[in-house]
């Protein structure tokens, strides 16, 4: 897990190894001495706190947003005009480690976006064209258009994440068996 540490940490909103600053510069105590965390002489340690879940600094927000994208390309590459079905099998894969891995449902949310927008977009590029010979729209209108459907097709897949990560939360690693069915009920 990740902690918190009251003490002296060096300078503000800095972390060091996993630590990071919380708290007064004198900690609970109100003394400035402490246990020398990890090894490091800079950082001295009047008491750590365990960081919630929730903190925006206990997850890599990049590494969830990657794996999403990661996992909405490789949701593009299932579909046989682009890649090959066996890839709809590990598609998720990269989504589901790093939401396994603590991901608050807020920011899970956000990455399951990404994924919709990635795979929606990378298999949708044809109803601009669509749009235009057999609708009549211009091209900049057809774009837009396809872009919100896009768009809202993607409130599916970050739906499914969201919903994950708060049963990551609940129940832990054995919620991961439920994704399927989860997955399911967003497409409901």
């Amino acid at each position: 897990g990740r902690w918190r540490v009251s003490g002296r940490v060096p300078g503000p909103g800095r972390s060091v190894r996993g630590f990071h600053r919380g708290g007064s510069d004198q900690g609970a105590s109100g003394n400035r001495g402490g246990v020398h965390a990890l090894g490091h002489p800079a950082l001295s340690v009047s008491r750590l706190t365990r960081v919630s879940p929730d903190s925006p600094a206990t997850f890599p927000a990049s590494r969830l947003l990657l794996s999403g994208a990661l996992s909405g390309a490789l949701l593009v590459l299932s579909f046989p005009t682009w890649g090959h079905p066996l890839a709809a099998w590990v598609a998720l894969v990269p989504l589901l480690v790093t939401m396994a891995a603590g991901a608050p449902p807020r920011l899970a949310f956000r990455a399951g976006l990404v994924a919709g927008l990635v795979h929606f977009a990378g298999i949708l590029p044809w109803l601009t064209q669509v749009m235009m010979q057999f609708g009549g729209i211009p091209r900049p209108l057809a774009v837009v258009l396809n872009g919100l459907l896009v768009l809202y097709l993607a409130t599916f897949p970050a739906a499914w994440a969201a919903m994950t990560a708060l049963l990551l939360r609940r129940f832990g690693p054995p919620a991961l068996m439920a994704a399927a069915p989860v997955w399911l009920t967003t497409e409901l």
